[in-house]
């Protein structure tokens, strides 16, 4: 109860641009944006997760975390 999981939701930017990361959860003020990736680890991967943690900090949401998960 009171958790939302939005799973593969396209979110746009103020320039129109789509961003889809796999995983947004919601527990209380919370947000968890989780990325699931296999193989080896890139910095690529961590920009991705950063900037989808950046659009939801500019939707109003305060308390973002982002985590990559590797399978």
């Amino acid at each position: 109860p009171g958790v939302q999981t939005l799973n593969e939701t396209t979110i746009l930017d103020t320039d129109g641009n789509s961003y889809r990361p796999d995983r947004i959860v919601f527990v209380g003020d919370k947000v968890m944006v989780i990325d699931y990736k296999t193989g080896q680890p890139y910095p690529k991967y961590q920009e991705q997760i950063d900037q989808y943690c950046a659009l939801l900090r500019k939707m109003g949401y305060d308390n973002v975390e982002g985590r990559l998960l590797y399978v």
